[in-house]
């Protein structure tokens, strides 16, 4: 008995498995442009409106407030950094370089895992089979790391207020807030948006001179 198809729909299975093909390496390389497309696709899948310039312009004071604060209050100078309003989708093209340096370490070690771990496994005389079935697990592998990866970049976007929110510097030689985001956090608080944008203003401030100050030594640990 023959089973109907949909000509449609096949067409459809088949450009999603050519899609899934394409993220994949024989190698078990990362495809990370595939995990930074990820990534941007969930951050605008919700709400992600272009910004007025109301917003720019409160961003801008907030920060210019934050600064003068800061020269009076610190002895860390002001580094000579843009200062931005981003939306979320431009948060994850000025973040992303910086997670995909942790993630290298982590992704090459997954692969090689996996790879050492079915040649112990199989029988010397299936060698030759677990050549091919190793190097396609390891591309899958590499695959599955890179949407991993973009799913949680993805999702702290839609959160993060500021590039420094995880307290290192996501987004080297800038100082940014993310307006929208900044807008969901006030929700609750009760208290007006351009004093918990000072705030976070001040903090990010404070945490890029900190950062401009110790340069070189605050991403030794995976750099």
């Amino acid at each position: 008995m023959s089973v109907p198809m949909d000509p449609a729909m096949m067409s459809g299975l088949f450009s999603q498995i050519q899609a899934m093909m394409s993220g994949m390496s024989r190698d078990g390389s990362v495809n990370w442009e595939a995990a930074r497309d990820h990534a941007r696709q969930l951050a605008a899948a919700e709400s992600d409106p272009s910004l007025t310039g109301s917003r720019k312009a409160a961003v801008r004071d907030a920060m210019q407030l934050a600064g003068l604060w800061l020269d009076a209050q610190t002895q860390f100078s002001r580094p000579a950094v843009p200062e931005d309003a981003w939306v979320r989708v431009e948060w994850v093209d000025h973040c992303f370089d910086t997670f995909r340096q942790i993630a290298e370490p982590v992704a090459a070690s997954v692969s090689e895992a996996m790879g050492q771990a079915m040649t112990q496994q199989i029988p010397q005389e299936l060698q030759a089979i677990l050549g091919q079935g190793a190097s396609m697990l390891s591309g899958i592998s590499g695959m599955m790391f890179a949407m991993q990866l973009g799913q949680a970049v993805g999702q702290l976007s839609r959160e993060a207020v500021s590039s420094t929110d995880i307290g290192i510097p996501l987004a080297p030689e800038r100082c940014a807030l993310v307006p929208t985001n900044i807008a969901a956090f006030g929700e609750g608080l009760d208290l007006p948006e351009q004093e918990i944008m000072l705030f976070l203003a001040l903090r990010e401030a404070a945490h890029q001179r900190l950062f401009h100050a110790t340069r070189g030594c605050v991403r030794t640990s995976w750099s």
